[in-house]
């Protein structure tokens, strides 16, 4: 689906589709009231690009490319997060139909998809609705132990997951080189500066589960360290052996509530247009043994390509100046006929559109505008620890 800024319908769907628009320093993004995921480069562009990585071999690709490698994959670990963990889902489910409802106020039963569109884009967006979005939105930040975040988790979890991604070679002590030279912010670090402090080199292993079990509770951050501190008094984790049954039994601590996983707040909380057929498609395939989600959630650096081929995650491509195109899955509303998913598709772009005008009013979250990466990425490569 082509949607160009010219006249007519075109030139109304162009006008909101910009509002996805990224400045040349931001790679990729995920919008996370939608689950779209924005890529700035042509979609033929990026088509040849992953054919030719193929091999994850970095000697083909520049230095502009693989930035824009990890910074797709950091945004494909949070719509994977999303749909995996509890407590992310029941958060972007919230965002949705929080704008949601304001939408379907405006200009209903009177005016043409187009001429509410229209009206979106320029009626002034109630302080009530602004600030239940940013209340929602700063759950993240609340501090917990230690000054951990919800956020801090998240984004040091995706920043791990992509460099094991892309770099598997790497030990616990080659990863804290790459942060001390390459971290684009402390967020993307502090977790597991914590974890790595309280399990020493077992964090390397054992990480990545303690950060998708704490994901699962209400409060992530304490749930975070609690498991931290269990896990290394009780040696859950030696060496290359992870004990994760032991490990998930420590959620049965009393400090927080268990919201277990995103496939079962799905099963009670209202549908969302994408996640919601994703963390159904992967729970059924999951089901019949076609994926482990549980090796996932262990491991999401040796399962992150798999996954995301099953995920059915909608991605707009930047075509040019005002061009863009929308590639959506075929197992994505795959009953319904064509002119149907076009009208889920611009649904899902007119909340992502209003969820930005409500962003651009305060301060822009990193996570939600994607990775930052060019200055970074310029000092990485300055190293010599990347082949070009």
């Amino acid at each position: 689906m082509s949607l160009a800024d010219e006249k007519g319908e075109t030139g109304t769907w162009g006008e909101i589709f910009s509002f996805l628009n990224m400045p040349e320093s931001v790679a990729a993004q995920l919008d996370w009231a939608t689950g779209i995921v924005g890529v700035n480069t042509s979609q033929q562009e990026w088509l040849r690009l992953v054919d030719r990585y193929g091999d994850k071999n970095s000697a083909q690709v520049s230095q502009r490319e693989s930035e824009l490698l990890e910074t797709v994959t950091h945004e494909l670990t949070h719509f994977l997060q999303i749909v995996t963990t509890g407590y992310l889902y029941r958060f972007a489910v919230n965002l949705y139909y929080q704008i949601g409802a304001w939408i379907s106020t405006v200009g209903k039963d009177k005016l043409s998809t187009d001429e509410r569109v229209r009206v979106l884009l320029k009626t002034a967006i109630p302080n009530s609705i602004s600030k239940q979005v940013r209340a929602t939105l700063g759950q993240l930040d609340v501090e917990g132990p230690e000054g951990l975040t919800t956020r801090a988790i998240v984004e040091s979890s995706a920043f791990f997951v992509q460099k094991r991604v892309h770099w598997p070679e790497w030990d616990v002590k080659k990863y804290r080189r790459v942060l001390d030279d390459t971290c684009p912010a402390p967020a993307y670090r502090s977790a597991f500066d914590v974890a790595s402090s309280i399990l020493r080199d077992e964090a390397l292993e054992a990480y990545s589960y303690i950060t998708f079990l704490a994901l699962c509770t209400d409060d992530p951050p304490r749930a975070f360290i609690t498991l931290c501190h269990r896990t290394a008094e009780l040696g859950l984790a030696t060496g290359h052996v992870v004990r994760v049954g032991a490990i998930s039994r420590l959620l049965d601590d009393k400090d927080w509530a268990p919201l277990g996983t995103a496939a079962e707040q799905a099963a009670s909380l209202k549908e969302h247009p994408v996640y919601t057929v994703a963390v159904r498609r992967l729970d059924s395939l999951h089901g019949s043994g076609a994926i482990s989600l549980d090796a996932y959630m262990a491991t999401p650096y040796d399962l992150t390509d798999r996954l995301v081929d099953e995920a059915v995650r909608p991605m707009v491509f930047t075509e040019g100046p005002g061009r863009y195109a929308a590639a959506i899955p075929p197992q994505l509303w795959s009953e319904d006929p064509d002119e149907a998913r076009d009208a889920k598709v611009k649904s899902l772009v007119t909340i992502a559109a209003v969820y930005t005008r409500i962003l651009r009013e305060g301060v822009r979250p990193t996570n939600v505008t994607g990775s930052r990466v060019s200055n970074w990425w310029k000092k990485w490569f300055a190293t010599g620890r990347v082949k070009t």
